[in-house]
C-alpha cells in the first residue's frame, strides 16, 4: 500500500504574523482572567469578612465605634481576630490615634479581657488585677501586684521603699509572674508615670514580647507511657454539682507529661476543651491504677492538657512518688 506523498510547505509571513498575535493574545487573555479571578476572590473575601463582622456586632450589641473598629482590624488581618491577631493589632491602632476606651469596651465584648485557665498569654493586657509579680532593678528585688490593665499601660502596686528609692519614671524595670496551670513569664519595661499617694503605684508601658519559662510549680516528668482516659458526663439533680457518670469504653492514650497537678497526652479523637475526664494512672505501689478525675484545658493537634480536679493530698503524694519512680528507674512502666 502507497501512502501519499505530503510535502510540507513553509508558513507565509501573513501566517506567522498571525500565529504571533494569537499566541500572544491567548497569554494576554489568560493573564487577565487570572487577575479578575484573583480580585473576585478577593472581593468575596472580603464582603464574607464585613457579612461576619456585622452579624457579630448585631450579636453583641457593639456600638458604631467598636463595629468600625473590629472591621479595621478584620479587614487588616484578612481574618476575623482571634485573641493572638487581636492583641497583634492594638499597638498599631494606638499609636494611629484610636481611643483606648473603644479599644477596652471592644476587647471585652469579644471575650478577650480575661484568659482561659491553661493557655498562654500573647500580652500583658491579658493579665488580671489582683496578679502577684516581682519586681527587680539590678540585684534590688520587691514584690508586688498588678493593680489596673489599662491598653496603654500596666499599673502595678510596690512597696513604699521601693517607690522612695530605685523605681523612679524611666528606669528600667524586669517583672516576673506565675500563672496557674501555665507558666512562668518575664519581661522588661519602662516606668511611666509613678504615684505616691495614698497608694505607690507605678505605669509601666506594656511589653512588645514575654519570655515564657515552663518551669512549673509541681515537680513533673517527661515520660512516654500509656494510660487510660473515660470521658464523664454530668447528671444534675435539684441542686449540687451532679453525679459524674463515665460515658463510653475507656481509651487508651499516651501520657507524656506527668504532675500531680495534670497530665498532657498525645491527641485522640473526640476529646475536646472542658470535657470531663477520669485518667486512670498505673502504680506501683498499688493493685489497681489511680482513677483521677479531670478536665481539659486544651485540645490541640500536637497534645492534649488536662488538670486534675478534687485529688487528695494522699492521691497527690502517690503521683509525686510515681514520678520519682519514672525518672529514677528511666521511665519504666510499673
Amino acid at each position: 500500500m502507497n501512502l501519499p506523498d505530503f510535502k510540507v510547505r513553509p508558513l507565509t509571513p501573513f501566517e506567522m504574523e498571525a500565529g504571533y498575535i494569537f499566541f500572544v493574545l491567548f497569554f494576554v487573555l489568560l493573564f487577565a482572567w487570572m487577575a479578575w479571578d484573583a480580585l473576585k476572590r478577593k472581593v468575596d473575601r472580603r464582603r464574607q469578612l464585613l457579612h461576619l463582622v456585622s452579624e457579630h456586632a448585631a450579636k453583641t450589641e457593639l456600638t458604631h465605634e467598636e463595629a468600625e473598629l473590629l472591621e479595621r482590624i478584620t479587614l487588616a488581618e484578612g481574618i476575623f481576630p482571634g485573641l493572638r491577631t487581636f492583641e497583634r493589632e492594638v499597638d498599631l491602632l494606638l499609636q494611629q490615634g484610636e481611643s483606648a476606651d473603644t479599644i477596652h469596651r471592644l476587647r471585652f465584648k469579644l471575650g478577650f479581657n480575661i484568659p482561659k485557665s491553661g493557655h498562654r498569654l500573647f500580652s500583658t493586657r491579658e493579665c488580671e488585677p489582683g496578679q502577684d509579680v516581682t519586681i527587680s532593678i539590678g540585684s534590688h528585688v520587691w514584690k508586688g501586684s498588678i493593680f489596673t490593665v489599662d491598653e496603654r499601660f500596666l499599673t502595678l502596686r510596690i512597696p513604699d521603699d521601693a517607690a522612695r528609692t530605685l523605681v523612679k519614671p524611666g528606669a528600667e524595670i524586669k517583672v516576673g509572674f506565675w500563672r496557674n496551670f501555665d507558666a512562668h513569664y518575664h519581661f522588661r519595661t519602662n516606668v511611666r508615670e509613678q504615684e505616691t499617694h495614698p497608694l505607690a503605684l507605678i505605669h509601666i508601658d506594656h511589653p512588645q514580647s514575654m519570655d515564657r519559662r515552663q518551669d512549673r510549680e509541681s515537680f513533673r516528668a517527661e515520660i512516654h507511657w500509656e494510660a487510660k482516659v473515660v470521658k464523664v458526663n454530668r447528671v444534675f439533680g435539684n441542686s449540687g454539682p451532679g453525679t459524674a457518670i463515665p460515658s463510653g469504653d475507656p481509651l487508651s492514650v499516651t501520657v507524656v507529661d506527668l504532675s500531680e497537678g495534670g497530665a498532657r497526652f498525645l491527641p485522640i479523637p473526640g476529646i475536646r476543651e472542658d470535657d470531663e475526664l477520669i485518667v486512670s494512672i498505673p502504680m506501683a505501689d498499688r493493685a489497681h491504677p489511680l482513677r483521677a478525675p479531670a478536665r481539659v484545658i486544651s485540645a490541640g493537634k500536637d497534645d492534649i492538657r488536662c488538670r486534675f480536679e478534687n485529688l487528695s493530698m494522699h492521691e497527690k503524694d502517690e503521683i509525686h512518688r510515681q514520678i520519682l519512680k519514672l525518672t529514677t528507674q528511666g521511665h519504666a512502666l510499673p
